[in-house]
């Protein structure tokens, strides 16, 4: 694995330059067209869907890359409240619910240029989002996508619950016709969603929808953004990401709310160990340290001598 990634940075640089330099190399980036780069923001959005022209294709694709990025359980607590940055969420972390990933898609959409909004419904909160003249609601928690009676129009929050009919109900008029009838994500009309979390038939779905229930919070989207993802290593240095947790106690993860969630039920604690052997030669202990003092880089066959140094992560 790690030889794998020294040999992609050479190829890298070799294909940056031709020529021989002495200089240090920061903030190499290795990208795949098997996932997005989630790197910034910026380059989320454009590794997404810069390759789709209209609205709709651009965030069907988003919709796509975001159930695949998060899983609905306990979202991770940073500074008193869930985090809802998509940079932070997606390279650390992946849990979210329902609340959680509506302000995501909300930050999303708005870096996007697209306006957004915030509703909690009937035990339950999802987000819209506005393009081709009307709103379009696309939830995330439960992995759910319903289309007006055409088939094709991304329905808005408000159309999902309140009652119609077309020829996919016979022409009965019931309340829910969208949610029970014209379900994407689901096994067929009036049956169950697929890709939630749990069992959850679409007359659950509707009730969830109920006019009566939406509360639409003009004052909020829950959204954070403006973080990066950035991993430098010196000469010397090597970091090693596990996708499992290398031991039990709070020593090996950040607690939430004091204590793991989910008592560990979807493993998805993974811990990261990054050793650090610097080279302590007159050559490379000048650009290896922050500040030097009480003493001076040592041969590295003259034994028994002390001296102190710092680095910018701490003493040693």
């Amino acid at each position: 694995m790690r030889k794998g990634w020294k040999f992609l940075t050479v190829i890298g640089l070799a294909l940056l330059s031709a020529t021989a330099v002495s200089a240090e190399v920061d903030n190499v980036k290795v990208v795949t067209d098997a996932s997005p780069d989630y790197y910034d923001m910026d380059s989320m959005i454009h590794s997404i869907s810069s390759k789709w022209q209209k609205p709709e294709e651009k965030l069907w694709a988003m919709f796509y890359w975001n159930h695949i990025a998060r899983r609905q359980t306990s979202p991770m607590i940073v500074h008193g409240t869930a985090l809802t940055d998509p940079i932070r969420q997606f390279n650390d972390y992946g849990y979210t619910m329902c609340s959680t990933i509506s302000g995501i898609n909300c930050s999303i959409w708005d870096a996007m240029g697209f306006k957004a909004k915030y509703w909690d419904i009937s035990n339950h909160t999802v987000a819209e989002v506005f393009y081709n003249d009307r709103w379009h609601m696309y939830d995330n928690s439960l992995s759910a996508l319903y289309t007006l009676c055409d088939g094709k129009t991304i329905a808005g929050v408000e159309d999902i619950g309140k009652a119609g009919s077309c020829e996919l109900s016979g022409g009965k008029v019931e309340p829910g016709h969208i949610a029970k009838y014209h379900c994407l994500t689901a096994t067929g009309k009036n049956s169950f969603l697929t890709g939630a979390d749990t069992m959850r038939s679409l007359d659950e779905e509707y009730r969830c929808f109920n006019p009566n229930g939406l509360k639409y919070r003009s004052y909020f989207y829950d959204w954070d953004r403006g973080h990066r993802y950035i991993l430098n290593l010196r000469d010397g240095e090597v970091y090693t990401r596990y996708y499992q947790s290398l031991g039990k106690t709070a020593d090996y993860y950040i607690p939430n709310h004091d204590k793991d969630p989910d008592d560990a039920r979807f493993n998805q604690r993974g811990n990261g160990i990054r050793i650090f052997k610097p080279l302590l030669t007159s050559q490379n202990l000048a650009s290896t340290a922050y500040s030097i003092s009480g003493g001076e880089s040592h041969h590295p066959f003259r034994r028994g001598a002390s001296s102190g140094w710092k680095n910018r992560r701490g003493y040693f």
